[in-house]
């Protein structure tokens, strides 16, 4: 075997080596290292090698000539490097079709995720000089246990106001409809449901950014006016309001109060976490001497040159002398404090309770970043693979090129330009895929994304970024390989590639299919538990259950609407709650008799209903009795709890039991005792086990559950909502079905598999276009080779084996490595819940077999049509 120079050194030297001496100095290099082998052997040779390359690293060996191949060469030979790209391509017609359709596939998912992602880390800062807006909340700590709220009591705002140069502003609003988010809005014969009105302060429009379309900042500084958006204006009076002269005098109703309309405000963006529809003014509304009700969302603007965190210690220390606040931790035995929050960072860490909306998750924004990334490797992949494989066919025009004189550095070029200008044309077709996949992403995902955010400059410059990264990363590898071949073995046709070079394409493969197959085990788990959660025994009746929304100003009907719907056909039960799976979970703060005796602050969640909620539900009293609305004292004095508390309380272990133990609770005021046991259920997300719940009676809520027999449910809906405007004085009927209502608590989760679906068909599409191209070459190169084998004997099976059994394993291996990862990302996932499925075999079995079938379906016509070839044809191949 003929002993080579190191590679490594020999290729430093001529990186920086100059051109025009290059060919002289490498040669006289390389002719000294033979004649070292044969005085002083290999290793010395090698080793002086290495010297004389470091010993001729100095600035005339480095300085290039500044006539010869300059800027201008490189300007002049740009058009024939132009057009040499555009005669390949016209050549090549499949190479340019599978790479294009792969990239461009590749650049329109990724654009698309990535204008996902900035969307989202853009939330809120249309609002002037956002980083100097924070909202205030607050979190009470009982019996080790934190709970942290978004809103806080009205009080402490205007407190830490008065005690807080650093806040130059600050503005608190709450929800007009406290329980149930609706509200009647009606003008003249118009009448309907709306969400999203608040009472604010009028120093809202200096913390938060409004644009007048009429009307100014000065509107809810009077009581009786109302502050609407376009939208809402828009619903009320038309698409022409803004033509009407008695717009700001017109008199509409909320809830049957009339308020005069005072401004009209432009719709809030869609990347903004709070998008009022209608505000009416603070004074006469909100409670400012409120130190122990968290209801109030509260915002401050600080000076510029504020430090946050100085703004916290401040905050903190005056919250922690403030006697109000002291008497409140003393009477719930709790711990509290408030905290800062950056306006730019709710969106994504809205996890607090009551939040104004879900919010974003930064999961999400991880995911969907790995997601984008692995579209663009896996299309960079098929790029790379497939302009190596088509290498072969220009193999003498690279030799041909460097013969007559061409520098390696200029074939770099060359074919790094060819990569640039396929990259960009497949961006301009990738353009138009994100434009028809918008459509589906904003279905899937709920969401709003358009084209228009290529109107906005970081976003194109990113995209540009972006495809211009991919393109050279993509081309490089290629590039390089192709400018070092040896022209006189090209020739010679006696170049092949190399195994390396094999090797590294092997290795490429494995990773596309190995990305496919954890993808795909994310699909098959996600879908698992998507299925095990719609499918669970929640302990209660949650089908053909209605739940309809009873406004505020209507309360008083409640009754006599549940009394004529018991009258309608088909409804076998009605009962009020004030409660619906999907709000903030309802959380108090009770005194609770522990099996010691003594009485020790908690945190528990709650529930008030009727004594047909029960039975409604289904839900099973296993020790006492239920509730008794004939006796007074059920109402002020009598709790139910769960199995969950009888637990956590430690009454199972004592004689006693959970009977006649005392709470004592805040937000109604009663003192009372348990008058028995319901066995647990989950009303809540399955992503925590059953927690500790205390019950209590009410004759009203603001939800009325109402149960029916299944059969015809739009004829059901039909005779509801008669009854229901003939109670409620023609009013709208609003309403929602309980198991939709409970599945919409893993909305997140089931967004997430729907984009992971979309996602893998992608990426396996992706893959297998790869393979499909990587295989017509291979058989191309194989011609001449499997007219031999035919000629010699072999069977067309013998010749399909042969020629896809490599791929297969490549794809196996590809999946040994992909599946254990994939099983260990899920299992993680599943944590956040604590009812979660299994992980089964079947799991590891099906990407094994999905990507083979598939990667055997991508090549299997190229293969047949090769094996079936008249053996005279191929022998005269080339």
């Amino acid at each position: 075997m003929k002993h080579k120079p190191p590679v490594w050194a020999d290729r430093f030297f001529a990186w920086f080596c100059a051109p025009h001496l290059l060919h002289d100095l490498q040669g006289d290099l390389h002719e000294r290292f033979y004649e070292r082998i044969r005085d002083d052997g290999v290793r010395a040779a090698r080793f002086h090698f290495v010297l004389d390359v470091f010993s001729f690293f100095r600035p005339y060996i480095l300085r290039r000539r500044k006539h010869g191949f300059s800027q201008t060469s490189f300007r002049m030979l740009f058009g024939h490097y132009l057009k040499s790209a555009f005669r390949s391509m016209k050549r090549d017609k499949q190479f340019l079709v599978v790479n294009t359709l792969g990239l461009a596939l590749g650049i329109g998912c990724s654009l698309l995720l990535i204008a996902y992602v900035y969307t989202e880390l853009s939330y809120d800062r249309y609002v002037d000089d956002p980083s100097s807006v924070y909202r205030v909340s607050c979190s009470t700590v009982i019996d080790t246990k934190e709970t942290q709220f978004a809103p806080i009591p009205p009080a402490i705002g205007l407190a830490l106001k008065e005690a807080l140069p650093e806040i130059s502003d600050m503005a608190r609003f709450m929800t007009w409809s406290y329980t149930t988010g609706n509200s009647s809005v009606s003008y003249q014969d118009k009448s309907f449901y709306q969400q999203n009105i608040f009472i604010a302060d009028s120093t809202i429009f200096k913390v938060i950014t409004f644009r007048f379309l009429a009307g100014n900042a000065a509107a809810l500084r009077q009581p009786d006016r109302v502050v609407l958006s376009h939208t809402l204006a828009a619903k009320i009076f038309g698409p022409d309001y803004l033509q009407r002269r008695d717009l700001l005098q017109t008199v509409i109703r909320i809830d049957k109060q009339e308020f005069a309309v005072g401004g009209v405000v432009d719709d809030m963006p869609y990347s903004s976490h709070w998008r009022p529809e209608a505000m009416v003014g603070w004074q006469g509304r909100g409670n400012d001497n409120v130190w122990d009700d968290s209801h109030a969302y509260t915002y401050i603007r600080v000076n510029a040159g504020t430090d946050p965190q100085a703004l916290q210690k401040r905050m903190s220390k005056f919250i922690a002398a403030n006697e109000n606040i002291k008497k409140v931790a003393e009477a719930f035995g709790a711990k509290v404090s408030v905290f800062i929050q950056p306006l730019t960072d709710i969106h994504l860490h809205s996890d607090k309770m009551y939040e104004l909306s879900p919010g974003g998750s930064i999961g999400y924004i991880y995911a969907f970043s790995v997601l984008a990334l692995f579209f663009l490797f896996s299309s960079g992949i098929n790029y790379t693979n497939l302009a190596i494989a088509a290498s072969a066919h220009r193999f003498k025009e690279i030799g041909v090129r460097k013969v007559i004189g061409a520098l390696r550095h200029q074939i770099q070029k060359q074919f790094m330009i060819e990569a640039v200008l396929i990259t960009f044309i497949a961006a301009a077709i990738g353009a138009g895929f994100f434009y028809l996949l918008i459509p589906r992403f904003n279905a899937l995902m709920e969401y709003k994304l358009d084209m228009d955010i290529f109107r906005q400059s970081e976003f194109l410059a990113m995209a540009t970024g972006v495809v211009m990264i991919l393109s050279l990363l993509s081309g490089f590898y290629p590039a390089f390989y192709l400018s070092w071949i040896n022209p006189i073995q090209i020739l010679k046709s006696k170049f092949s590639g190399g195994p390396g070079k094999a090797h590294f394409r092997k290795t490429l493969l494995m990773t596309q299919f190995a990305i496919s197959a954890i993808m795909i085990v994310a699909v098959l788990v996600v879908s698992a538990q998507m299925r095990y959660l719609s499918q669970k025994d929640l302990g209660f009746n949650k089908e053909n259950v209605m739940i309809v929304t009873i406004p505020d100003a209507y309360m008083k009907d409640l009754l006599v609407l549940k009394e004529k719907l018991l009258a309608v056909t088909g409804v076998s039960g009605a009962a009020v709650c004030d409660y619906v799976p999907g709000y903030s979970d309802m959380v108090d703060e009770h005194y609770v008799e522990r099996a010691n005796g003594e009485m020790k602050s908690s945190t528990v969640s709650r529930l008030h209903f009727d004594k047909d909620y029960l039975r409604v539900l289904g839900l099973e009293v296993i020790q006492g009795r239920n509730f008794d609305p004939t006796n007074e004292a059920d109402y002020k004095a009598a709790y139910l709890v769960n199995e969950a508390a009888v637990k956590a309380y430690g009454w199972d272990k004592t004689p006693q039991g959970a009977l006649g133990r005392k709470i004592e609770g805040f937000n109604y005021g009663k003192k009372g005792q348990v008058i028995g046991v319901v066995k647990d259920v989950n009303l809540f997300s399955l992503k925590q086990k059953v927690a500790p719940l205390v019950m209590g009676l009410t004759p009203y809520a603001s939800f009325l559950y109402v149960k029916t027999d299944g059969q015809h449910p739009k004829e059901m809906v039909r005779r509801i909502e008669q009854t229901y405007k003939a109670v409620m004085n023609n009013e709208p009927l609003s309403y929602q079905f309980l198991d939709e209502r409970l599945m919409r608590l893993y909305e997140s989760d089931q967004k997430m598999n729907a984009a992971l679906v979309s996602g893998s068909q992608v990426l396996i599409f992706i893959s297998c276009l790869g393979l499909f191209g990587l295989s017509s070459f291979m058989v191309t190169q194989r011609t001449k080779e499997i007219g031999v084998r035919k000629v010699l004997g072999a069977s067309l099976r013998e010749i399909m084996v042969l020629l896809t059994r490599d791929y297969v394993r490549l794809i196996i291996m590809a999946n040994a490595v992909a599946i254990p990862l994939g099983y260990l990302l899920m299992r993680q996932w599943l944590k956040s819940y604590a009812y979660r499925v299994d992980l089964s075999w079947w799991m590891a079995l099906v990407p094994v077999c999905l990507t083979v079938l598939l990667a055997l379906l991508s090549i299997s016509f190229q293969v047949a049509r090769a094996s079936r070839a008249n053996p005279v044809r191929t022998l005269r191949y080339e």
